[in-house]
């Protein structure tokens, strides 16, 4: 992996990233349509490890086996689903990225936004005085062939890493605490693309919002170990959502020949003038071009 240092959000940061499906937005690329429903997709797991056909329908809570194409083309292998509108657009943006090589998302940074990274040296800095860890910052973190990256939030030890998050809506904050078994799903794709890329074995993701320092709940921490077999799911579908983007490519780097182009018709000649001058003489206007289709 390469490892940058450049401040995120500058320059530098902006132009190391152009071309690169970045792990904040894995999430958008692997999205589908038409695929497998939450409770398919838990028979087909459930019956891809072996569990038997009993043992997965008690696990995905069906009382008969599921008869749909897309669950018989899980099983057999093969895809199941379209490329959502989001991931298509994702990818067109990629594509275009990697052949102007500037920096092309046109993000709008919110309030928001920018609380949250106005926040994240604190929350950095509470964590580490309330664990006892040290967190080495970090900016970038690219693959080989530059072609995935991930902007972690820093490396904690010698095998975790850590993911900051500093939301705004109370109701998301409320969920967290409410509900802290399931607070990464929202991030899950980006805390497995982080593991992914940097090979580490953990990931703790921190919630911070200093409005809830008056009881004590400021910060909520939870670990989330490396999942191979998730990463591997993850990395799937990554490089397909890649080919796709590589034929994106393709197609606005073939060269293309203009047909049907705009024939000119000769003009009349200019009438001999009239001899009792310009004023009277009636208007003419000019003939108009023939205009074929042109395709493309």
């Amino acid at each position: 992996m390469i490892v940058l240092n450049h401040p995120q959000g500058s320059e530098d940061w902006l132009r190391a990233r152009v071309g690169a499906i970045t792990a904040s937005r894995f999430a958008d690329a692997r999205s589908m349509v038409g695929g497998l429903t939450q409770q398919q997709a838990i028979y087909v797991k459930a019956m891809q490890a072996g569990k038997g056909q009993a043992a997965a329908l008690i696990e995905a809570g069906y009382k008969n086996k599921p008869n749909a194409t897309a669950v018989e083309l899980a099983l057999a292998g093969q895809p199941v689903g379209e490329p959502s509108d989001k991931a298509i657009k994702y990818a067109w943006l990629i594509a275009m990225e990697t052949i102007a090589r500037e920096p092309l998302d046109e993000t709008f940074v919110t309030y928001a936004m920018r609380r949250g990274q106005e926040l994240e040296p604190r929350a950095r800095a509470v964590y580490e005085q309330r664990t006892g860890a040290w967190v080495e910052e970090v900016s970038l973190i690219l693959t080989d062939d530059e072609r995935f990256g991930y902007s972690a939030d820093g490396f904690r030890d010698d095998d975790g890493l850590i993911e900051i998050k500093c939301p705004m809506a109370c109701d998301k904050l409320g969920e967290v605490w409410q509900h802290p078994e399931s607070a990464h799903l929202e991030y899950i794709d980006q805390i497995n693309g982080g593991l992914w890329i940097t090979g580490r074995k953990y990931c703790d993701l921190i919630v911070y919002c200093p409005w809830l320092a008056p009881v004590g709940k400021d910060l909520f921490v939870k670990r989330i170990h490396r999942d191979d077999n998730a990463i591997n799911e993850l990395e799937t579908d990554l490089v397909r959502f890649m080919r796709m983007v590589d034929s994106f490519v393709a197609i606005l780097r073939t060269p293309t020949k203009m047909t049907g182009a705009p024939k000119e018709e000769k003009s009349a000649p200019a009438a001999e003038p009239a001899p009792w001058g310009d004023a009277l003489t009636p208007s003419t206007a000019a003939p108009a071009l023939a205009i074929e289709s042109i395709q493309f």
